[in-house]
């Protein structure tokens, strides 16, 4: 019988291929292309390189090691490709690995985007002294990359004669020649490093050009899709479809912890403490929910709910039968359990859950929601003095801040009224001010014993990859409660977009 299994000659042709696939937007294609390369050139080193870079991005570690550790084989002296595994490594809960491979790269002569790479995982694993000498190596190999800058001025408090401002500021007078990326980074670090120092009227100013220049990438964005979103939402999952479902679906006898909320509203903080007891392991800001809705739009459409589309949501009424619903809690549970195999408990830390309550408690009904809280205008200023890798559009004007806050907050409203004490409220400042006592609080509502380790969170080894990686590392300390008052006068759009909301 003849042959008549794919065969690709070119190599060359098939990675562009691959390439072109990708940079299209078909990343499941590009996927696909991929590993049909390894299927006739095993030790493809780009195909190997790719491969575990579309799996680390979907937050797969285990699969992403491996592609890494055949790559690292194929060409054992690549920086790169050790740094990747590396990382990959230390998600896995194998800091020696890690750390004995960050010892080989720094042999091998790594360019500043790599060192860049390196001193980001050793900040995510709790490792400042490290991470900030492995950037202050990029800035020796690159004076003027300013990615090593951006992952500096996020583990140094600058001062008032800080020969660091200086430096920032000789790249800042070159700034029109700098990519657009780079301008944006550079102006977000300016601004953290002029509030450290005092000068807030600088700080400011940096923050507000930052911002400016992110929020006109995102042209398309329009904040009254969310809100038109939200009230679509509310009136989709209300106390009829509550009722109809009633006890009839869903996966008892477990219990995930999710933890929901705005970003920057005390959540790292909630996850260490809970991450830190022994019975419960934190798969972070895991996408594993809304990757178990086959038949839902995820949370970056917002306008899917829009009014024109009343014959789809009914469509999507009808779906939500106990059948279903079970399989949701079905799939969920595989792929977080996938995670994290073995743990007890789990938290689940992706924020933007809290769109999807009813569900959860429809899917896994013995479920624990966990809903942090903080001052709005703490968590909007916040906000706006960082620049988030992807996703969050709406994080780049104050008054898009404040009506986020306010739809999201609408939101939670609903959730509370239709399962009025199902949710707790983990209050950042009543934390701050009795941490023992509602330390026993939360643990008490996940129904888990008290522990000692919980209130020396900061101790706890784990990755944290948020923008609270340097903080949660740290005892309980009260300096950034109410710390927007200090600066009212630069919070005006915000502050009348909050009152007027109210």
């Amino acid at each position: 019988m003849a042959n008549t299994a794919p065969h690709i000659n070119d190599l060359s042709a098939a990675l562009r291929n691959a390439q072109a696939l990708e940079q299209a937007g078909k990343r499941d294609e590009a996927r696909a292309a991929l590993a049909s390369i390894l299927g006739y050139a095993p030790a493809c080193l780009p195909a190997l390189y790719n491969l575990g870079l579309f799996t680390a991005q979907r937050g797969d570690f285990r699969e992403a090691e491996s592609f890494f550790a055949r790559a690292h084989a194929a060409a054992p002296q690549d920086s790169g490709v050790m740094a990747n595994l590396a990382i990959a490594r230390a998600e896995l809960a194998d800091a020696a690995g890690a750390l004995a491979l960050s010892e080989k790269i720094r042999a091998a002569a790594p360019t500043a985007e790599v060192l860049v790479r390196l001193g980001g995982m050793f900040r995510h694993a709790g490792l400042f002294e490290m991470a900030q000498d492995t950037l202050r190596a990029a800035l020796k190999t690159d004076p003027f990359f300013v990615a090593a800058w951006f992952g500096l001025h996020r583990l140094k408090t600058f001062s008032k004669d800080d020969a660091d401002i200086a430096a920032m500021e000789r790249l800042h007078a070159r700034a029109a020649q700098l990519p657009p990326d780079d301008r944006m980074k550079l102006e977000f670090c300016l601004g953290k490093a002029y509030l450290d120092a005092g000068d807030a009227a600088k700080a400011f100013a940096h923050f507000a050009s930052g911002n400016s220049l992110k929020r006109a990438t995102l042209q398309g964005f329009d904040i009254g899709q969310f809100e038109s979103y939200i009230d679509n939402a509310i009136r989709l999952f209300d106390k009829g479809l509550v009722a109809r479902l009633g006890d009839k679906g869903g996966v008892t006898g477990t219990a995930p912890i999710f933890i929901v909320g705005m970003p920057r509203s005390g959540s790292t903080l909630a996850d260490q403490i809970l991450s830190s007891h022994p019975d419960v392991t934190s798969i972070g800001e895991a996408r594993c929910m809304v990757q178990s809705l086959p038949f839902f739009p995820n949370a970056e459409v917002p306008g899917f709910f829009a009014p024109k589309q009343a014959s789809i949501t009914q469509q999507l009424t009808d779906s939500l039968t106990p059948e279903n619903v079970t399989a949701i809690g079905k799939r969920y549970l595989a792929l977080s359990q996938a995670q994290v195999p073995g743990a007890k408990r789990i938290a689940d830390k992706m924020l933007f859950n809290h769109l999807w309550v009813g569900m959860i408690f429809a899917a896994m009904p013995d479920a624990k929601i966990v809903h942090c809280t903080r001052d709005p205008a703490d968590i909007a200023l916040s906000l706006w003095q960082l620049l988030f890798p992807a996703g969050m559009p709406w994080v780049y004007d104050q008054r898009d801040i404040a009506r986020y806050y306010l739809a999201y907050k609408k939101l939670m409203a609903h959730w509370n009224e239709l399962y009025p004490g199902r949710i707790f409220e983990a209050n950042y400042e009543t934390m701050i001010a009795n941490q023992e006592t509602e330390t026993r609080r939360l643990l008490d509502f996940c129904g888990l014993s008290f522990d000692e380790s919980c209130l020396q969170f900061h101790q706890n080894a784990r990755q944290v990859k948020t923008a609270s990686a340097t903080q949660v590392r740290m005892p309980i300390y009260k300096t950034s409660v109410r710390k927007w008052e200090k600066y009212r006068d630069h919070l005006g759009p915000l502050l009348e977009t909050l009152e007027a909301g109210a």
